[in-house]
């Protein structure tokens, strides 16, 4: 039993889930792709990386400033890496691609893992960095982060910036 169940998951691990569709997609298989640029498309979220919406030299630039344990500032993070930029839209976009268990939310947990969703290597946020994203983030208390709760320390920095709100 144990082996039947360690050769299945292998076999799983060969496979994504496409969004939008039912069963399993093999990853050479043809997908709906978005043509529209810097936007994560449902039918093809689960085979994008963050570069294909972010720079790649402006996130290694935003991983570079924050390397060490405790230097990781938010609005820093997200003007340096290009989401400042980026329409409430895209920010809800990189959100659901962050949100690992696809829950629409958020919580410490995830969040640890936060820069890690922007390169594999990266480290993981020390407890103060956690608590102080959600602190950024986390509109009413609950200890849990929406896409709009993400989206306003987003913007908030693109204000700050001189930018136009809902650009």
């Amino acid at each position: 039993m144990k082996t039947t169940l360690i050769k299945f998951l292998k076999i799983i691990n060969k496979y994504t889930v496409s969004a939008g569709q039912r069963g399993w997609t093999p990853p050479d298989a043809h997908v709906p792709t978005c043509h529209l640029p810097n936007v994560i498309c449902p039918a093809n979220r689960w085979r994008m990386s963050i570069t294909d919406v972010l720079s790649a030299d402006d996130i290694a630039a935003a991983l570079q400033e924050c390397q060490d344990p405790d230097t990781f500032e938010p609005q820093k993070f997200f003007q340096t890496s290009g989401l400042s930029k980026m329409s409430a839209s895209q920010v809800k976009d990189v959100f659901r691609f962050i949100d690992n268990d696809q829950s629409g939310y958020l919580d410490e947990e995830e969040l640890k893992f936060f820069l890690q969703k922007f390169e594999s290597g990266a480290r993981e946020l020390t407890e103060s960095e956690t608590k102080s994203l959600m602190a950024a983030a986390d509109n009413d208390g609950d200890g849990k982060i929406g896409a709009d709760g993400m989206s306003a320390p987003v913007r908030s920095t693109k204000d700050e910036l001189g930018g136009h709100p809902g650009v």
